[in-house]
């Protein structure tokens, strides 16, 4: 068999040739679609939520309005902020146990479809407490997700 490649003719064997049909068949194979990439966005929004949850919690906590308006006091303040840190984690813990299961019974696709509905429920949820239970309730649920 013979190939031409920029003006050049070269000989190639059986084998090259089929080399040369797999890797074109490999390049297409790796083309990449509109639903792919959603879906790999998809997958991104509950890494990157979890870690934009995690993170914030400390200028949060770290604001004097965010004190008043929950009503943290000197008696109080250091318990409920500990819990407030601490659950976020502790639900990641069971959710990631629990969406293990999911993926297992169901497939990878729900699973990450639950946990991003959980995360955007819980986050909504989160940002709108009024008392110090519902903000470390959701904040739970929100490191479940």
């Amino acid at each position: 068999m013979s190939s031409t490649k920029a003006g050049h003719v070269t000989e190639m064997s059986d084998k090259d040739a089929s080399g040369a049909a797999d890797a074109d068949l490999l390049e297409k194979r790796r083309a990449y679609g509109a639903y792919t990439v959603y879906i790999i966005l998809f997958m991104c929004l509950g890494s990157a939520s979890f870690g934009y949850a995690a993170s914030i919690i400390a200028t949060t906590l770290g604001q004097p309005s965010f004190a008043i308006y929950m009503g943290l006091t000197a008696t109080n303040e250091k318990t409920l902020i500990s819990l407030m840190v601490s659950l976020f984690y502790v639900g990641g813990i069971g959710g990631a146990f629990c969406h293990s299961w999911i993926a297992n019974a169901y497939g990878r696709k729900p699973s990450i479809i639950v946990a991003n509905i959980i995360i955007l429920i819980s986050g909504a949820l989160t940002t709108g407490a009024v008392n110090p239970s519902m903000f470390i309730v959701f904040r739970f649920t929100t490191g479940w997700g």
